[in-house]
Order: C-alpha cells, then structure tokens, then sequence
C-alpha cells in the first residue's frame, strides 16, 4: 500500500496544508484557479528534486516555513523529505528521513533513494517532439542525463561525428556533392560512335597528314626544278638570240668586205690574185666560223627543245595541286584535330570515372564510420537505464516504433504512449502528467494501469470552477 503525506506551512498561499492519503493510485488535485493548486505542485517538485527555485516562498507577514513530503523511493520504502526556509534564506535547507529513521543531510544521497523526477508534462512533451529543435531539448534535457558520465562522454562524441554538423556527416556531405558534381560532367561529355572511331584511327590519320605533306613537299621540290628549267631555258633562248646576233652581224660584215673588196678589186686588176688569194682564205674562215656558229645554234636548239619536252613532260598545275593538297591536308587536320578533342574527352571521362571510383570508396568508409558509430551510439543506449526500444538520433527518437516527429496515432493514443515513456525514464516514483482534460475517463483509467504497471503514481491537475480549496483525488473510484 503506498501512502503519500504532504504538510506545508507558510508556503506562498499554503499557509497551513496538510494531507494525508493511503493506497494511492494517482495524484489529482483539483480546484479553482488561483486556489494554490500550482504552489501545491510546485512545493513537490522543488522536494523531489532537492532544488528549491521559489524566489520568496515564505508567505506574507511570516518569517519562515517548510515542506514535508512522505513518498516511496526508488525502493518503494517511505521516504521524507523536508525542505525549512526562512525570509533571510530563500533557498532552506534540505533533508530526508529514510524508512529507519536515519536522517541523511547528503543531497546526492537524498536525489539517488528519491530518483530523478522531471517536471515536464505530457502536453509539454507533445509539443516539443512536433519540431526538430524541441526534440533535441527533450534528448539533451530528459534523455541524456540518465546516461552515466563515460556513456554520456561517448555519445556526445559521437553525435559530434555523425551528427548534421558533424565532422564525418559534412565530410560525407561533402564528397555526395562531389561525386553528383562529377556525375553531372560525366553526363555532359558525349562521345559519339564516329568519335570513337576517329579516336581508334587517329594513328592512320596522322599517318595520313604526314604522308600527304610529305607528298606536297615532294610536288614543291619538282615544281622548283621546273622553274629551274624555266632559267634554263630562258638562258638558252637567250643564248641562241646572241649567236643569231652574232651570226647577222658575222653576214653583215662579210657582205661588207665583199663589197669593199669588190670595189678594191676593180681598183687594183693589179692586185686580183693576190686579193683573190687573200679573200678565199678569209672566205674561208667565214665560212668555218660559221659554220662553228651553226653548230653551236643546233646545239642549244637541240638542248631548248629536250628542256621545253621535260618541262611539258613535268609539268604540274600549280594551282590545282596546290588547292587538292590543301584541301585534304585541311579535312584530314580537322579530323586529326576533333579525333585529339575526343581522345580528351575520353580520358577526361577516365580520369572523372577514377575520381568516382575513389569518392565512393571513401563515401563508403565513411558510411561503415558512421553506421559503426551508431551502431556504437545503440548498444550503449541499450545497456543504459534507458527503456528499451528507445532509439535516439540526432534530431529525432522513436519508441518501439513510435516516430515522434509526425503524426501516425491520434493525439490522445500518443499521449499515453509519453506518458508511459515517462513513467519508464522517470526514477521518483511520482510522475507529473500534466493537466487531467488531456485525457477523457477511459484513457485516465489506462494511464492509471500504465503508472502502476511502471511503479509510479501519476501525478495531474484539473481546474473545478468553484471549488475554493484543493482536494486531492488518488483512487480510481473518485475519479
């Protein structure tokens, strides 16, 4: 049978409020606003928690007051804890009388046989789990602190690591981006099938330029042999047009001696013989040197005509094997040239496919990182006083597979679901709820099971307008 005792004396408006109730099931108390039912809760969350937070809790006109409450502890044996206060000294003193009768003064002590008690309400709770920052505060304020140090150490350390600011979460972050980034490029560069094709000839091509410019070398040295025989050939015309000078100008002064000679010849009857002698042998030499003229003319006709039959052999047209080289060396640079562009397309797609192969190495480094540290983070939550099949992540907790960031139940099956998860995180035996119009009859009567079912009294307000003094209800038959 549990029986609670409360006394208070000169406590804000509870100037005298004493009560005492066996067999309790649940803390309801009731009243109109105003009335102190607030200072009444108040009073028994500051004993509970051996921390007094009233700022002038002595009621006015008085000079000192106190506390008494009797609960079960953690042991389920009545334990009392009394909280004196004065007007000089807000914040009292504590202690408790265990079950022997011995008094301990040790608040440490008193905390540890009472069990951790938490005010917040269900409603509050509620309310807090709809957004991603109050969960947070419910696991740093509520859920945390029943971690052992070493325990609480590490899983910091490790939120700090997986967490959406951690380190290996960011890193993480960080080479998905990269690796889409790098996706995205290698979307981008496209090469076609006639690229790749150029790619795979591009030997034969370059293999193709260099023949083709070494045959437009090869037409380039023939067509300045061509001018070369063009010089020559000038130089043989020019020469012929010498020697036929020369062979007019030998006729002209031949003609010239004979007719001076002639003349003389008439002069001189005398003379004839002898001029006549002498004109045949100078005939004479006219004649061969002619004659040696002649030759030579036939002989540079003869050279003009096999220089003018190589050239028209030989010749090329400039202009037609100038433009046909140029064309073909020009397409064949222009294949050599996208076949190069492709060719750096591809390696740029190898070397961008190495990088993705690295990044999602490293991406799964670090996912078996992280998935090894929250695998760390649950085996500890599962070996801490923590309820079972409670899962925390950075943000967000379920309870045996309830999710508290959205809405899968009605409101009034969730709020049985905190309060029963209350009830199992809770150490003091006495539970605070919250306000009793957050549940109709039935669901009171389940979070009645549920606290006795965990070991606790539920503790609840409610206001009744009209009703001028608390009344406590803790049977289920009055409620």
């Amino acid at each position: 049978m549990t029986t609670i005792k409360l006394s208070f004396k000169n406590y804000k408006k509870l100037q005298n409020f004493e009560t005492i109730k066996d067999d309790v099931k649940i803390l309801l108390v009731t009243g109109k606003n105003e009335i102190g039912k607030s200072t009444l809760f108040r009073g028994i969350a500051e004993n509970l928690s051996i921390k007094a937070t009233t700022p002038q809790p002595v009621t006015t006109n008085q000079s000192n007051g106190s506390k008494t409450i009797t609960v079960p502890d953690v042991n389920g044996n009545p334990i009392t804890i009394v909280h004196e206060f004065s007007v000089d000294n807000n914040k009292g003193t504590f202690y408790a009388i265990d079950y022997t009768g011995k008094r301990i003064n040790d608040v440490s002590k008193m905390r540890s046989l009472i069990g951790i008690y938490e005010e917040m309400s269900i409603d509050r709770f509620y309310t807090l789990a709809e957004t991603a920052e109050g969960r947070r505060k419910i696991i740093d304020t509520f859920f945390y602190p029943l971690l052992d140090p070493i325990s609480l150490a590490k899983i910091k350390n490790i939120d700090k690591e997986v967490s959406k600011t951690g380190n290996l979460y960011l890193s993480r972050t960080a080479i998905n981006k990269d690796i889409e980034r790098q996706e995205t490029i290698l979307k981008s560069t496209i090469v076609t099938k006639e690229d790749k094709v150029l790619v795979d000839n591009l030997p034969q091509l370059k293999s193709h330029l260099n023949a083709l410019q070494e045959s437009k070398q090869a037409i380039s040295q023939k067509m300045l042999q061509q001018e070369l025989h063009k010089a020559n050939i000038k130089a043989k015309e020019d020469k012929i047009i010498s020697l036929t000078k020369a062979f007019n100008d030998e006729i002209q002064r031949k003609e010239s001696y004979v007719y001076e000679k002639s003349k003389q010849m008439e002069e001189l009857q005398r003379q004839l013989r002898e001029i006549q002698i002498a004109m045949t042998s100078a005939l004479d030499d006219f004649d061969k040197s002619l004659d040696d003229i002649k030759n030579d003319m036939d002989t540079q006709s003869k050279e003009l005509n096999t220089l003018i039959k190589i050239a028209v052999e030989d010749k090329v047209d400039e202009d037609s094997v100038s433009t046909n080289f140029n064309d073909e060396i020009k397409e064949t640079t222009e294949f050599i040239e996208r076949a190069n562009n492709s060719l750096s397309i591809i390696k740029s797609q190898e070397s961008i496919k190495n990088i993705l192969i690295n990044l999602r190495k490293e991406q799964e480094e670090l996912n078996t990182k992280i998935n090894n540290l929250r695998q760390e983070k649950i085996d500890i939550l599962k070996n801490s006083k923590l309820p079972g099949g409670l899962i925390i992540e950075e943000d967000n907790f379920t309870w045996n597979g309830y999710e508290f960031n959205g809405a899968q139940i009605s409101t009034s099956r969730a709020l049985l679901i905190i309060s029963e998860l209350i009830c199992k995180l809770v150490g003091s035996k006495i539970v605070y709820i919250g306000e009793r119009r957050l549940f109709d009859d039935d669901n009171l009567k389940k979070l009645i099971q549920i606290a006795e079912a965990n070991g606790k009294i539920p503790m609840l307000e409610e206001v009744v307008t009209g009703q001028n003094e608390i009344v406590l209800i803790t049977e289920v038959e009055d409620i």
